[in-house]
């Protein structure tokens, strides 16, 4: 599929300007990794990479799914009281202090593209540094 993908996604005018969007979007999948090929320009190591982030976007396109990172809570208040001029006491206990849920979002599929751009790049020749 990579050399489907390669060949082809540089054909159109359009196809180009998608490419680039999609390895913008997957920068995160290669950027720790130092990719090597001896005789190989920085030209190459962008093209190659570029393919292959196409490959895992096509492979496997992103699943965002909503994560809580913590659940919404009540805090219980303490009441507070005053004593007025005549010795009668007066408490007040203020609202529970509410916090809302705290959500993120995860790519399931993220782990499947970095494994689909690393065999790919091994299988263009390029090794991890």
């Amino acid at each position: 599929m990579y050399n489907a993908i390669s060949r082809g996604a540089m054909g159109s005018s359009g196809a180009g300007v998608r490419v680039s969007a999609v390895l913008m979007l997957g920068l995160a999948t290669t950027s720790c990794t130092t990719w090597v090929k001896p005789g190989a320009s920085e030209y190459e190591l962008q093209a190659t990479t570029a393919r292959c982030e196409a490959a895992s976007q096509l492979q496997a396109p992103p699943e965002m799914h909503s994560v809580t990172i913590s659940p919404a809570r009540e805090y219980p208040t303490t009441p507070y009281c005053n004593t007025d001029s005549q010795g009668r006491q007066t408490c007040t206990k203020p609202p529970r202090d509410y916090r809302p849920a705290v959500y993120s979002e995860r790519d399931a599929n993220e782990t499947v593209r970095r494994a689909i751009v690393r065999d790919c790049m091994f299988s263009f020749g390029w090794r991890p540094e």
